[in-house]
């Protein structure tokens, strides 16, 4: 016998001894009359889908879905920051024109120096009171603006952290797990808010845990979208 019959004969046998099973592609059935198909999508795939569309945190950022370069202390291994939030940006105009406000005050002095010369100090007191003055607008300034940039909340495929910061020295941080939320809603009441795109949301926990509520966040209907799709609301939502 030749080495080519050998070869189909031993190839010949193996297929008589495999299984029909094991080589056939799997038909599924056909569906029956009326009855509605659901495509089912894994829990992988929809953090696939999640993942497919990266993000870079800038400073001045309120919203970034799928950040690239953010993580926390707590952080487990197999854990992925899907949204990271602050309050909007516009909820700072208020604070800032205040502070630009009360920079200006001493310019507007000194144009109307004549007018106001019998309320104007000596030289060498206004060159220690306009230095402490600018110094308290910085403060003013500062203080806002750290409490607005450290004030944020993280949405991660296993939980949800609220960070508030109170006050420069004082940080409270909260979190709870996705198995834990039951709904989440959001509105815009008033006109700025529906203008400018942010919103509160409100987060429903089981039991006796106390719900989260994020106020003055940008898009909340992409925020209320994302958590929907991680607790079950929906089967899976595209970035």
């Amino acid at each position: 016998m030749s080495d080519r019959d050998a070869r189909f004969s031993e190839h010949v046998n193996t297929s008589e001894d495999t299984p029909l099973e094991a080589v056939a592609p799997s038909i599924p059935e056909s569906p029956k009359k009326g009855q509605k198909i659901t495509p089912s999508v894994p829990k992988t795939k929809m953090l696939t889908r999640m993942h497919n569309k990266l993000g870079r945190l800038h400073l001045f950022a309120a919203f970034c879905e799928n950040p690239i370069n953010v993580s926390f202390q707590t952080q487990e291994e197999e854990e992925h920051v899907l949204l990271f939030l602050r309050k909007s940006q516009w909820v700072n105009a208020g604070w800032i024109a205040t502070a630009f406000f009360l920079a200006l005050v001493p310019l507007v002095v000194y144009f109307f120096r004549g007018s106001l010369a019998q309320f104007i100090p000596e030289l060498k007191v206004i060159l220690v009171i306009v230095p402490f003055y600018y110094l308290l607008v910085a403060l003013y300034a500062f203080a806002h603006f750290i409490t607005w940039y450290y004030n944020a909340a993280l949405i991660t495929d296993k939980r949800i952290i609220d960070v508030d910061f109170h006050q420069i020295v004082l940080k409270d941080v909260s979190e709870t797990k996705l198995a834990l939320v039951q709904d989440v809603s959001y509105k815009q009441d008033g006109v700025l808010p529906n203008i400018f795109g942010y919103g509160f949301i409100l987060i429903q926990t089981a039991g006796a845990l106390e719900n989260f509520e994020f106020h003055n966040m940008p898009q909340p209907a992409r925020i209320v979208e994302v958590v929907e799709a991680l607790i079950g609301g929906r089967r899976f939502y595209e970035p």
